[in-house]
């Protein structure tokens, strides 16, 4: 059957062409690499406008040098690891260790929810990275390690410290696209997750809005590279959920954190202890109460609600804007110091809802 597909012609228009295709010329990415005889899926374009969706992806690690990956599982844990990106699996018990060289992948996934009887009333660890020789990024859907293989669309804990440790001690660089889903979360659950990562640059999101007790204990205590906290979005907090999660960290100088209930025992306590000398907070308009120093803002820090700082920011901006820089087309000669307007984005992509629709 034939196909057709729209292109732009010389003039900007958009025409109809007849195509007979070719799954060799169908790409799943778009890059600089990419060919005038290629054609790109609708997963492909989705992810170059909005980027990739790492929640779909099975937890994985990326060598950012060789070296060595070590996996020791808790209570038994069998764990599932794959070199080829999930075309085989390899299965161990409690103990992995893997030789890499520098950009290897390893997806990760294990079944320790479906052992148990009661999630809900087990206490129970997975496992660490502690020991790893390598340094690394993490990136994917942290659930495929206790989900296994449904993995997808979870977002509640249930299990008691279920992510205590995971990273302790080890070379993580960058988990800003790894993905801890879970709104709803459960006692300790992690706790001591980044302990002493002193390599970790970005932090993965928190969305979660029902917290635990301990939930966040010391979470990135000692992370001594971590510049700007996740956002904390919740509104209530629980006993101890935050203490000590920011302990320790002297580079940290950005924190949004909008609880307008911190009446839960011990759960600011220490949490924001040896952060940097200056930095920037964002709290609840809602909220009078945080007191100043190691159990609430840190001291000398500059204090702003929501919409207090979105006013400054605007402001930045629009103050450090160097129309020179403005262009009104993109080309291989475009700069990293140029910006394109509004209406040069959108006549190089066009309508992206019916372009997807069209192809």
């Amino acid at each position: 059957m034939a196909k057709f597909f729209r292109v732009k012609d010389a003039d900007g228009n958009l025409i109809s062409m007849e195509s007979s295709e070719s799954t060799n010329n169908k790409v799943d990415s778009i890059s600089s690499e990419s060919t005038e005889n290629q054609y790109p899926s609708a997963k492909a374009v989705y992810e170059l406008i909005n980027g990739h969706d790492y929640s779909q992806d099975f937890f994985t690690l990326v060598a950012l040098s060789d070296g060595t990956f070590k996996f020791s599982g808790e209570n038994e844990n069998t764990i599932q690891y794959s070199t080829d990106n999930g075309e085989t699996w390899s299965e161990s018990a409690q103990l992995v260790e893997i030789n890499v060289n520098s950009g290897d992948k390893v997806l990760w996934k294990g079944e320790i929810i479906s052992q148990l009887d009661e999630p809900e009333n087990d206490d129970i660890t997975i496992g660490t990275f502690y020991g790893s020789t390598a340094t690394y990024n993490a990136q994917g859907n942290i659930m495929s390690l206790a989900f296994g293989d449904n993995f997808q669309g979870v977002t509640t804990i249930e299990t008691k410290l279920l992510f205590k440790l995971l990273f302790d001690r080890s070379k993580i660089v960058h988990a800003n696209n790894l993905v801890l889903p879970a709104t709803t979360l459960s006692l300790g659950c992690y706790s001591s997750m980044f302990k002493s990562c002193r390599q970790l640059v970005s932090a993965p999101q928190l969305p979660a809005i029902t917290l635990a007790q301990s939930c966040y204990h010391a979470m990135f205590f000692g992370c001594t590279s971590l510049t700007e906290a996740p956002q904390l979005l919740a509104e209530t907090l629980e006993v101890n959920c935050y203490n000590n999660m920011f302990s320790t960290c002297p580079s940290l100088s950005y924190i949004k954190m909008i609880a307008n209930d911190i009446s839960a025992n011990g759960c600011l306590n220490s949490w924001v202890s040896g952060v940097a000398a200056n930095g920037t907070f964002i709290k609840s308009a809602n909220m009078n109460d945080l007191p100043s120093g190691e159990d609430g803002i840190p001291e000398g820090w500059q204090v702003y609600t929501e919409e207090e700082y979105e006013l400054v920011r605007q402001y930045q901006l629009n103050s450090k804007e160097n129309k020179s820089n403005k262009v009104v087309s993109l080309s291989s000669s475009s700069t990293d110091e140029q910006y394109p307007s509004a209406k040069c984005v959108y006549d190089l992509i066009g309508n992206i809802e019916n372009l997807l629709g069209e192809l």
